[in-house]
């Protein structure tokens, strides 16, 4: 096991995830066939569970998705629809969810990478706005 991620989620509960040696994305309840070379980010974000990572198909790209916590109880993968972003990132990214305050009023879902400029910039974007 490499570094792991531990965020809380609906329900009271908490979500312990990372990659094992073997490259797959694991949560503490279930294994994901998606690779990943570096740790996953997971936030609360709404009513729902998110995770973020960092593609090892050989172009670093960044994908975020949601979790579908009620699916590991059938055996099956929990991550269901993956958004890639047109952005590459080194090592794993962080995911900030932010609620709505009184000069933004929708909800954000952010995520924050080291850049592969050589330096390691830190980037940042909204995936998603609601």
């Amino acid at each position: 096991m490499r570094r792991f991620s531990l965020s809380d989620v609906p329900g009271g509960r908490f979500l312990w995830a990372w990659t094992a040696s073997d490259g797959f994305l694991r949560f503490a309840f279930t294994t994901s066939p998606t690779p990943s070379g570096e740790t996953p980010a997971v936030v609360s974000y709404r009513a729902g569970v998110h995770v973020g990572w960092t593609g090892v198909d050989g172009t670093g790209l960044l994908n975020v998705a949601a979790l579908d916590l009620g699916r590991p109880t059938n055996g099956a993968d929990p991550i269901t629809s993956v958004n890639i972003l047109n952005e590459r990132g080194i090592g794993a990214p962080t995911l900030v969810g932010m609620a709505p305050t009184a000069n933004v009023r929708a909800h954000r879902l952010a995520i924050f990478w080291a850049g592969t400029d050589g330096q390691g910039t830190l980037n940042g974007s909204l995936v998603y706005r609601e």
